[in-house]
């Protein structure tokens, strides 16, 4: 992007603690710019977490933006997947609570879709090893982003996100 075009574009929504490279590129995008993924160029990520924990609560900080308002998360697939995720895991939990088995099994199905949309959505044709171990993957991905989604409903947190964002209320 030449900085004519980033400065036409607003630059960078100074509102947004994360995603804001997403962002940009998604209102290019709609100024009908092309944006490509170029594989030449190198990115590096500083403090990449070394632990399942820490990329569970990496992907709980990254999540927070689609889940700032409605428009946001319904303009995510991560989003809606992280919905249909947490809901089909409560109502798992209610099925269990309930003793009813079927309702069970019909959770851990769409978990289990989730989860394999997303690893073949992101790894296909590669092999039944590598789309099964990252299909495991996203479901810590899903659960970190679940995170965000449940911070979100949290009062505490919507009050400590709006005032990390300079908003008082």
């Amino acid at each position: 992007i030449n900085t004519a075009f980033f400065r036409e574009l607003g630059g960078f929504d100074p509102s947004l603690e994360t995603g804001e490279d997403y962002e940009l590129c998604a209102r290019a995008r709609r100024w009908g710019a092309t944006v490509v993924n170029d594989v030449a160029l190198r990115v590096v990520h500083k403090g990449f977490p070394r632990g399942l924990a820490a990329f569970i609560r990496r992907e709980a900080w990254h999540g927070r933006g689609d889940f700032r308002s409605w428009h946001a998360l319904v303009r995510s697939r991560v989003a809606v997947l992280t919905v249909v995720f947490l809901a089909a895991h409560l109502a798992g939990l209610a099925a269990l609570l309930a003793g009813w088995t079927g309702g069970v099994l019909a959770a851990m199905a769409v978990v289990a879709a989730v989860l394999v949309a997303s690893s073949l959505r992101k790894y296909a044709g590669q092999p039944l090893r590598v789309l099964a171990v990252n299909a495991l993957i996203f479901y810590c991905y899903y659960l970190g982003r679940g995170l965000a989604a449940l911070r979100r409903l949290d009062p505490r947190g919507a009050r400590h996100a709006r005032m990390a964002q300079g908003v008082r209320g």
